[in-house]
């Protein structure tokens, strides 16, 4: 009998904003608040069964809203957390601010010259998505 397989290619349609700083995540999520005029909101960890295994995404902080006015949706999320780092390649970041929407190039550069102005704030860059062996991670956060 013949075998068929099937390939699914992912997409990975959102920008992402590495940022090192040492504040506490909600110091950091009300400045970004506040620089760029949005509502992140902290998500809390979904209640598990009594016995079952905590999942991943909840073992790190996040913080989401989506943006009506621009239609984006941003989410703050930390890379340290009790199941070690969220993306392991990049240990000396400690946020990651993914922005998925239809985001063009110079509103992209106004976001991080706003992310990179916050006295918080250390570094701010770049990061290319494409290149993060960890990158699957982030397709299971959203603005719910």
């Amino acid at each position: 009998m013949a075998r068929l397989t099937l390939s699914a290619a992912e997409e990975y349609n959102f920008k992402l904003l590495g940022i090192s700083c040492h504040a506490k995540d909600y110091r950091l999520s009300w400045a970004i608040n506040t620089a760029l005029g949005i509502e992140l909101e902290k998500n809390e960890p979904q209640p598990q069964a009594e016995g079952a295994k905590p999942d991943f995404l909840s073992q790190f902080s996040l913080f989401t809203c989506y943006d009506n006015d621009n239609y984006l949706s941003y989410a703050l999320v930390s890379n340290r957390g009790t199941a070690g780092f969220f993306v392991t390649e990049q240990k000396k970041t400690d946020y990651f601010l993914k922005i998925e929407g239809d985001i063009i190039a110079h509103r992209w550069d106004d976001i991080v010259n706003a992310v990179r102005k916050i006295d918080l704030v250390l570094a701010v860059y770049d990061v290319e998505v494409k290149t993060l062996k960890s990158k699957q991670n982030f397709l299971f956060i959203n603005d719910n």
